[in-house]
């Protein structure tokens, strides 16, 4: 998939949320906060950062992580570096099996 659109990445990220940590899609609107609302814990939010650097090749500073609280401030970063990136890997990568014993197993 070249030059993804907003739309596709939006969605990508979104799906990401359903695989890797099993949130109901109806959870994922742009004010959930990702500790409270979502359910992540720290683990889960190294996991989401791996994910950022494996599907889209983006690879934010740790301060800029760190100042994450939303999942619009996790869209808005990722649209960020997107935009930045020159390349991207293919956003259709994700393994379906990815669960948390296959990812720490990679």
């Amino acid at each position: 998939m070249n030059n993804p659109s907003k739309d596709e990445i939006l969605s990508r990220v979104n799906g990401l949320f359903v695989e890797l940590f099993e949130t109901p899609p109806e959870k994922l609107v742009p004010e959930a906060l990702l500790f409270q609302d979502l359910s992540l814990d720290s683990l889960d939010a190294i996991d989401l950062v791996v994910s950022f650097e494996r599907v889209f090749k983006i690879r934010p500073p740790h301060a800029e992580i760190r100042a994450i609280r939303t999942l619009q401030d996790v869209h808005e970063l990722v649209l960020r570096y997107c935009n930045e990136e020159s390349t991207m890997g293919d956003l259709s990568v994700v393994p379906a099996e990815a669960t948390p014993a296959s990812r720490v197993a990679n």
